[in-house]
């Protein structure tokens, strides 16, 4: 069972056996929930039965990111707190340390259209700082091109590509925006994370397409041969590349003269002739 199935199965016994519920909730004297905007119907009866008896529980959450109902969060948990335990009280963290005015002004006025919200007025001692700057596209693509474009202009006034930073939400997005830098010849760095060109499995993936296209590219043979495990260990590999030289020809034709033989073990062999096939 998961780790979900062990909660339900705990707040079943807990429901039912009364001396037992009276044990753990004395036991926790305090409880902190951090991102309980997150939690589950099943999570917040178990909150309420542990925190039964201290009632000391302290939940800390922002009404305004729930964004896993997909998986069973409900921010009526949430909404609901003050009249699921007595005597609660609310502070808003609405000082916002990172971001000036405009940009938690418009914020701030996108999400006051949810309807399941508590509600904050964000703000933050920095000044207003540039207006909120929106640039509509049709698709990832055209929104990296955009970005390249942009990038461009600013060089022009001032070189130093340090002070350029592109914020994504998730990994998923850089891909589209580095082909775009690629294009225009931007260099760039990613922090936090490695290239999309320079990851192993892309890697993987280029050196197969690069040996189609041209079988000659030992590079790329020795990597999709490598790639996954086919049999083709060290000693085997070390036969093609003596074969490569001697004959002065490339990993890949070497390859085709010791697929089938007994030049290599039996595996490799076998591998060698599939693969090159």
């Amino acid at each position: 069972c998961d780790f979900g199935d062990l909660i339900l199965h705990a707040v079943k016994i807990l429901e039912k056996n009364k001396d037992l519920r009276e044990i753990y909730s004395k036991n926790f004297k305090y409880i902190l929930v951090d991102e309980y905007q997150d939690t589950n119907f099943i999570q917040s009866k178990w909150l309420k039965l542990l925190s039964g008896k201290n009632k000391n529980i302290c939940c800390v959450g922002d009404d305004d990111q729930s964004i896993y109902s997909w998986r069973g969060a409900e921010i009526d948990n949430m909404l609901r707190f003050e009249k699921d335990f007595d005597n609660t009280k609310t502070t808003r963290l609405e000082e916002n340390y990172r971001s000036t005015n405009n940009i938690l002004k418009s914020a701030s006025s996108l999400i006051s259209y949810n309807e399941a919200r508590l509600g904050k007025e964000l703000y933050s001692d920095q000044g207003n700082g540039d207006p909120v700057y929106i640039h509509l596209v049709n698709s990832s693509r055209d929104e990296a091109t955009f970005v390249a474009q942009e990038i461009m202009k600013l060089r022009d006034e001032n070189p130093d590509l340090n002070n350029i930073a592109v914020l994504v939400r998730a990994v998923f997005q850089s891909r589209e925006i580095e082909e775009a830098l690629i294009r225009y010849s931007v260099p760039y760095r990613i922090i936090g994370g490695i290239r999309f060109y320079e990851r192993a499995e892309i890697k993987d993936a280029v050196s197969y397409l690069r040996i189609v296209y041209e079988n000659q590219d030992d590079v790329a043979f020795e990597r999709a041969i490598m790639t996954p495990k086919r049999g083709v260990g060290e000693k085997s590999f070390n036969k093609i590349i003596e074969v490569s030289k001697n004959k002065r020809i490339s990993l890949f034709q070497a390859s085709k003269l010791l697929a089938g033989t007994d030049e290599v073990n039996k595996k490799a062999s076998s591998s060698l002739d599939e693969f090159i096939k």
